[in-house]
């Protein structure tokens, strides 16, 4: 009915070695034609029986991409009447945007290490460690250390190795659906440091950058210790309000977001509101730099597609290893317009030389191999028994006086207990009682509104330990009530 056409050729094996599911291709599709006008706001779509009629195909291929389509906002579902694209989800991605996707296809500081050894910690931000595919990792070094030419262990690229660049542009294709090209991107060590190389190249002539509030309180530091101003704009349960931007007179030098999940509450960014900030940096001039935060963790749907996609020419994209792998490798990048890509070259240079051009080689492997992103979708199995065991161990100490704020993705999940208040001197009696937990306002800027809401991160934890922590939660605060 809509041109749609599948490839099976395409459509991603069991083992993950195929170039695209049939419900990524319809998914796609759809959102394409709706991004660009094609289907216009009000416009009714087929039923999925009927649609999967049409294209030969199961039915639940329809119904997961329609869901997908539905939970970024691109599509509404209206009682009774049948789904239709959603208004305000239109807009014409910038000029040299259709060319490249032609293109070929290719916390809190930490603790002591004194900690106690039964304390249970709901640090977030920490995958789980001893899930690492150690065989692979130990397979990839000794690759390189009996393989590579002395050479390659000398400086490397400021912008990072040309094959990691491929590899990681080839990722971003596979698995986050980005069309870059290896010169758009730039190797940093973690995120923080490509924030950092925004605020340098960004921030030459604009000091101020707008940010989430809360926003991570590591990238508060960063950006200060760059020479920024910081201006808050308010979160609710999807993020960022557009309404609330300053005027664009205020000269920011870019918006600094968390669209694929909102740190620490967890929101997915509605189209809507995507194509309203996308609208207020053309108009005001600045760019908008998105953290990609734990977007591959995420429960339900597919993970969900970049902002870069509607202005890729004032929009840089980051993104880490540290969680989908390891924080031991400190290996981040930057995807950022191609006639900066020589500024930020520059600036990396002149701020930290080169990344860790073993970790890169290394890297490189497991992506090549596809082990990486098998070792993700093991990940995220387990992640998501830990949510399940989180929720249940709160149902069980909590029965009704507890709210979940999102789950829906990631390492931990935001709780709100009412009539509680997680200030230092609580802080300390639950580190005594053996559970140490991480208040949302260490984050906030404009403190005084969520005091009663904590950060439970799980990665790093079995459901035992999950459950014993929140029994300890329970006792500790019982106890300060009496």
């Amino acid at each position: 009915m809509f041109q749609i056409t599948l490839d099976r050729s395409r459509s991603r094996s069991p083992g993950g070695s195929k170039d695209e599911s049939l419900t990524r291709q319809l998914y796609r599709q759809f959102r394409r034609r709706i991004a660009e006008g094609r289907l216009g706001a009000g416009e009714k779509i087929p039923s999925s029986r009927r649609l999967s009629e049409e294209l030969g195909v199961s039915r639940n291929v329809v119904l997961d991409a329609y869901g997908q389509l539905l939970s970024e906002g691109y599509l509404e579902a209206r009682a009774g009447s049948g789904t239709y694209v959603a208004p305000g989800a239109s807009f014409r991605a910038g000029p040299g945007a259709a060319d490249r996707a032609s293109g070929p296809r290719q916390t809190p500081l930490p603790q002591p290490a004194s900690d106690p050894p039964d304390l249970i910690d709901f640090r977030t931000g920490v995958p789980y460690l001893s899930g690492l595919p150690f065989r692979e990792l130990t397979a990839a070094f000794r690759t390189i250390f009996r393989d590579e030419p002395p050479g390659a262990f000398g400086y490397g690229d400021p912008a990072g190795d040309p094959f990691f660049r491929t590899a990681v542009a080839n990722y971003l294709r596979r698995a986050r659906d980005i069309e870059c090209r290896p010169e758009e991107i730039i190797v940093t060590v973690g995120a923080a440091e490509a924030l950092s190389l925004c605020a340098i190249v960004l921030g030459r002539s604009r000091k101020t950058v707008i940010v989430e509030d809360p926003v991570h309180l590591h990238f508060q530091q960063t950006l200060k210790t760059a020479g920024m101003r910081l201006l808050p704009v308010p979160v609710d349960e999807q993020g960022l309000l557009p309404g609330e931007l300053p005027p664009p007179g205020a000269a920011a030098a870019f918006v600094f977001v968390t669209p694929s999940h909102q740190f620490p509450f967890g929101g997915v960014l509605p189209i809507q509101r995507r194509v309203d900030l996308a609208r207020y940096a053309a108009v005001s001039g600045c760019f908008i730099v998105e953290d990609d935060y734990e977007s591959e963790f995420r429960f339900e749907g597919s993970p969900v597609s970049s902002l870069r996609e509607l202005c890729p020419e004032r929009a840089v994209y980051i993104g880490s290893f540290s969680k989908t792998l390891s924080p031991a490798f400190r290996t981040g990048y930057a995807v950022v317009p191609p006639d900066l890509a020589a500024d930020f070259r520059e600036a990396k240079y002149a701020l930290n030389n080169h990344t860790s051009g073993c970790d890169q080689m290394v890297l490189s492997k497991l992506l090549e191999s596809g082990a990486l992103e098998r070792h993700i979708a093991d990940m995220k199995k387990r992640y998501r028994k830990n949510r399940t065991a989180l929720l249940a161990a709160l149902d069980e100490f909590f029965p009704g006086s507890h709210g979940v704020v999102n789950a829906s993705a990631g390492l931990h999940a935001v709780v709100r207990f009412p009539g509680s208040l997680f200030d230092a001197d609580a802080l300390s009696a639950l580190e005594s009682g053996g559970v140490r937990v991480y208040p949302v306002e260490a984050h906030a800027i404009r403190t005084g509104r969520y005091g009663d809401h904590l950060i439970l991160g799980y990665g790093n934890l079995t459901a035992d330990r999950i459950r014993a922590g929140i029994g300890r939660l329970r006792a500790v605060l019982e106890k300060r009530c009496r």
